[in-house]
C-alpha cells in the first residue's frame, strides 16, 4: 500500500521547492515559489498545499528541509543566501508542523543533501572521487573521496584575484570572495554598478551577444569561475566537477569557462565537467536520501 513518507523541502536564495514523497520512493506533485523573507512561514504554508489530510499528516515520518549554510544539530548556524547572519533553531520554529507521534524533522545543509542525490543517481555510480559545485545565489561545493561524502566545500568565501572591479563585497561580509564575483548576489551587485540598465541576471545573458556592456559582467563572472575551479582542481585530484543550482544548470554555456580558461589558474589537470543529471529537483532527492540513509 502507498501512503505518503515525507514532505521533502529545498530552500534556497531564490527559490524554494517542496514535495510530497511515497514510501516508494515516488514524487507527488512540486510546488516552486521565490523564496520570501519569512521562509519558516512559507515552508508552513506551502506545508498545508501540500494537501495532507490529517490522517495522512499523523502518519507522516520525516519533514526535511535541506538549506543554505552550516546546520549543526538542526541549528541552521548562518545562511547569507538567505540574509540570515545569526543562528536559528529550524527544528524548533517548524515543531507546529509535527502532529503524528514519530514524526522527526531532519534539517541539512542542501549540499551535503544534494551530494547524497549524486551519490545515489548521478554521477556517484561512476566516480568514486568528484565535486558537486552549486552555482546559484551563493557557491559551495560538496567533496566525494572514495565514494564517500566528505565535509568541507566553502569554496566560495575563498578570495580570488578579480581582474575588474577589485574589493567586490560578498555577502558574507569580507571582499573579493568568489561568490562577490559569480554567485547571483555578486552578479546582481556587478549589474548595479557597471550597468544599473539591466534588471536580473536573465536580462544580462540575453544581451550578452548584443550589448559590450553584458559581455563585461559575463567576462568577470567567468573569468571568477576560471579561479575557482582552478582553486579546486588544485586543492584535490578528482575524476569529474559535477555543476548544479540554477545558474550552474541554466546559464552553463556562459558562466563555465573553457579548459582553457581554467589552466590559466590550474596545476593539476583538468578534469570532465558536466552538469548533473538529476535537474532542479536534485535538491529534493537529496532531501529523501537524507531521511532514509
Amino acid at each position: 500500500m502507498s501512503y505518503i513518507k515525507m514532505q521533502v523541502f529545498d530552500l534556497g536564495g531564490t527559490w524554494i521547492r517542496a514535495a510530497n514523497i511515497s514510501n516508494e520512493g515516488k514524487f507527488g506533485s512540486i510546488i516552486k515559489e521565490p523564496t520570501e523573507e519569512d521562509f519558516i512561514g512559507q515552508i508552513k504554508k506551502i506545508s498545508g498545499q501540500l494537501t495532507l489530510s490529517t490522517e495522512e499528516r499523523n502518519h507522516l515520518d520525516y519533514i526535511v528541509v535541506a538549506t543554505p549554510g552550516p546546520v549543526r544539530d538542526g541549528m541552521l548556524l548562518s545562511a547569507p543566501p538567505l540574509g540570515l547572519k545569526n543562528s536559528l533553531d529550524l527544528k524548533k520554529e517548524l515543531a507546529s508542523l509535527v502532529t503524528g507521534k514519530s514524526t522527526e524533522i531532519i534539517v541539512e545543509n542542501d549540499l551535503n543533501a544534494a551530494v547524497l542525490a549524486e551519490l545515489h543517481e548521478g554521477y556517484g555510480k561512476q566516480w568514486n572521487n568528484f565535486y558537486l559545485l552549486t552555482l546559484s545565489t551563493g557557491i559551495g561545493a560538496g567533496i566525494v573521496l572514495n565514494g564517500k561524502s566528505v565535509k568541507g566545500g566553502e569554496f566560495g568565501h575563498s578570495p580570488i584575484n578579480p581582474l575588474e572591479y577589485p574589493d567586490q563585497r560578498c555577502s558574507c561580509g569580507r571582499t573579493n570572495c568568489w561568490s562577490a564575483y559569480a554567485s547571483g548576489k555578486g552578479i546582481e551587485s556587478l549589474i548595479k554598478k557597471i550597468y544599473p540598465k539591466y534588471e536580473t541576471i536573465e536580462e544580462v545573458c540575453k544581451a550578452y551577444k548584443k550589448e559590450e556592456a553584458a559581455r563585461t559582467i559575463i567576462n568577470i563572472a567567468n573569468n571568477a569561475n576560471a579561479q575557482g575551479l582552478a582553486m579546486m582542481i588544485n586543492a584535490l585530484e578528482v575524476e569529474g566537477i559535477v555543476i548544479m543550482g540554477s545558474l550552474g544548470l541554466h546559464q552553463y554555456n556562459l558562466l563555465i569557462p573553457s579548459n582553457i580558461e581554467i589552466e590559466e589558474y590550474a596545476i593539476n589537470s583538468i578534469p570532465e565537467i558536466v552538469k548533473t543529471k538529476l535537474g532542479d529537483t536534485i535538491g529534493l532527492l537529496g532531501a529523501y536520501y537524507r531521511a532514509i540513509s
